[in-house]
C-alpha cells in the first residue's frame, strides 16, 4: 500500500470507510441538444471530472422517470488522485499516479461523456423526481453521509414537465407549490449540498427561462436543505 493510501474498493476505487466528497451530475437530455450544446456538455463533464478530489465520489445520472425504480448511474466511482496529489517523489510517483488516474477514473468518465448525446429523449422532464432519486441513492448512501463536501450539478433547461405539474407556461410561485401534496411527495433531501445549474437554453422556451424560474429553484433548493450556488448557461 502506498504511503498515506486508504483501503479502497477494487471496482470503484472508493475508500471503504467513507467518501471524502460526493459530486452528483444529473443530466437532463429529455429534449435533444444541438451540436454546440453537446460539445459544451462534454467539456463540462471533463471539468467536473477534473474537479473531483482524491477519494472523492462522482456519480453521473441521466434524468429518467422513477415510477418503477430509482435512476441508475451511468458512472459511479472515486478518483484515486493524480500526480498533483503527490507531495514529493519521496512518498510516491506523480507520473504513475497520473497514469492510474487516467486508467481507473478519467477514461471511464470520458466514455460516458462521449456517449451522453445518445441518451433517448423522453415525453416528460421529471426534475423533482430525479433530484429526489439521486438525493437518496447518492447523497443518502451510508458512505456519503459523512462527506463534508456535497455537490449536485444539474444540466437541464430546468423546465419540469410531468402530468402532475408542467412549467411550460412558467414556474409557479414556490410558496403555493409548497402547499401541494405533490410537493410533499417529491421533496428531496439534499443534505447540505451545493447545487450548480448548467442551463440548457431553449430558444422555444425563452419566455419560461426568466427570473421567476430561477427564483423558484433557489427557493426549492433552500427548502430541500440545499443551496443553489451557480446558475449559468451551458457553453
Amino acid at each position: 500500500m502506498r504511503f498515506g493510501a486508504r483501503d479502497t474498493d477494487r471496482d470503484t476505487g472508493c475508500p471503504k470507510d467513507r467518501y471524502d466528497s460526493v459530486t452528483v451530475a444529473l443530466i437532463d437530455l429529455t429534449d435533444p441538444v444541438n451540436a454546440v450544446q453537446a460539445a459544451a456538455l462534454r467539456n463540462a463533464l471533463h471539468k467536473i471530472r477534473n474537479d473531483v478530489p482524491r477519494y472523492g465520489r462522482l456519480e453521473i445520472y441521466p434524468l429518467n422517470p422513477t415510477t418503477e425504480k430509482a435512476i441508475e448511474p451511468l458512472f459511479a466511482g472515486c478518483s484515486p488522485g493524480s500526480g498533483r496529489d503527490i507531495d514529493s517523489s519521496l512518498y510516491g510517483n506523480p507520473e504513475l499516479a497520473d497514469r492510474l488516474w487516467q486508467k481507473q477514473f478519467a477514461n471511464k468518465v470520458d466514455a460516458v461523456a462521449a456517449d451522453i448525446r445518445k441518451l433517448p429523449t423522453q415525453d416528460s422532464s421529471p426534475l423533482f423526481e430525479g433530484l429526489q432519486s439521486v438525493a437518496v441513492t447518492a447523497l443518502g448512501a451510508p458512505l456519503a453521509a459523512p462527506a463534508s463536501d456535497k455537490r449536485v450539478i444539474v444540466v437541464s433547461d430546468m423546465i419540469h414537465h410531468t402530468a402532475d405539474l408542467s412549467m411550460y407556461q412558467g414556474a409557479p410561485a414556490f410558496e403555493r407549490f409548497k402547499a401541494t401534496q405533490y410537493y410533499l411527495r417529491i421533496k428531496p433531501m439534499l443534505r447540505g449540498a451545493n447545487v450548480d445549474v448548467l442551463l440548457i437554453v431553449r430558444e422555444t422556451r425563452r419566455n419560461v427561462q426568466q427570473p421567476p424560474l430561477y427564483r423558484f429553484w433557489v427557493e426549492f433548493a433552500a427548502a430541500s436543505d440545499g443551496y443553489l450556488r451557480n446558475w449559468e448557461p451551458l457553453q
